[in-house]
């Protein structure tokens, strides 16, 4: 209101971006909403202050950081425990990027959870009983553009809806050789009779399958990510107090290190002649790779 009046010539731009905002924030408000009473979790922290030792053979370190939201329920002797990180971006989760050692922010939060549950800092559980991680998510703050192949209402709020759901993944239990879904129906209650979500990332197929482009991860494999995010955060203390600042910035498509440094104009690596640092993208191997770098430090 003090703005606008004075804004002049770019009052109508000005009242665009404004009431799009609005619009994100009270979609994105609904999305929240409906992630959260759609299942048995309930928020018990936000914006939750930590100080996280990781501890990985006879090395260590001490990580500092806020964790958006902590989501929790009991169940049996567990505390199940869901970490959810608001971005207004587009980062996407990846296991591929972890093992590149490029975006470790939720598991590592998951550790940082696991362990202020075990040090009664989590006030509103009961520390008696054993925590466990069952979900990771990066929630967006509400996408409202979507590219399209054709002009249709109705496949552009069903690409948004798509667009927006919670992105990461849920920890699965094994029972003997397959995945079970308590955590997903806990999660979400309509899920075990529509066989779709709304708001997860998650479906199943004609034969009652889990879809092949469901984010699930098994409890086996989550343990080996945080077993490797263990290693791979001592290697790196290592690395920067033994004085390695050697350049070697990633390059992943379009996409370099060198796009989001403060540094680049000194550091003389030049982007077109000198070689980036090659990643790892094949997804079959990521688990494969991390257990025989965690084993060999065994």
């Amino acid at each position: 209101k003090k703005v606008l009046p004075e804004s002049g010539e770019e009052k109508p731009r000005l009242d665009y971006i404004i009431s799009r905002c609005e619009k994100n924030l009270i979609e994105s408000t609904e999305n929240i909403r409906k992630s959260i009473n759609g299942g048995d979790y309930a928020v018990i922290a936000c914006e939750k202050d930590f100080e996280v030792t990781i501890d990985w053979k006879n090395d260590s370190v001490t990580l500092v950081g806020t964790i958006d939201r902590i989501d929790a329920m009991e169940i049996g002797n567990h505390t199940n425990l869901r970490i959810v990180d608001y971005k207004s971006g587009t980062k996407k989760f990846s296991t591929t990027s972890i093992l590149n050692k490029l975006d470790m922010q939720l598991v590592l939060y998951a550790q940082a959870a696991v362990n202020m549950h075990k040090e009664g800092v989590l006030e509103a559980v009961n520390q008696e009983l054993s925590p466990r991680v069952t979900a990771v998510f990066y929630n967006k703050i509400n996408e409202d553009l979507v590219s399209l192949s054709e002009d249709s209402p109705s496949l552009a709020k069903s690409e948004l809806q798509k667009a927006n759901k919670l992105d990461g993944v849920i920890v699965l239990e094994e029972q003997s050789d397959t995945l079970a879904l308590e955590n997903i129906y806990d999660m979400d209650h309509d899920f075990q009779q529509c066989s779709k979500s709304d708001y997860l990332n998650v479906s199943l197929n004609k034969s009652g399958e889990l879809g092949s482009t469901s984010q699930v991860i098994s409890r086996k494999n989550f343990n080996t990510v945080s077993d490797y995010l263990k290693k791979a955060v001592i290697d790196i203390d290592k690395s920067i107090k033994s004085g390695d600042i050697s350049v070697n910035p990633y390059k992943k498509s379009s996409e370099s290190a060198c796009d989001f440094c403060d540094y680049k104009q000194i550091c003389m690596f030049d982007e077109d002649t000198d070689i980036h640092r090659k990643l790892i993208t094949d997804k079959k191997s990521v688990f494969e790779i991390m257990e025989s770098e965690v084993a060999e430090d065994e």
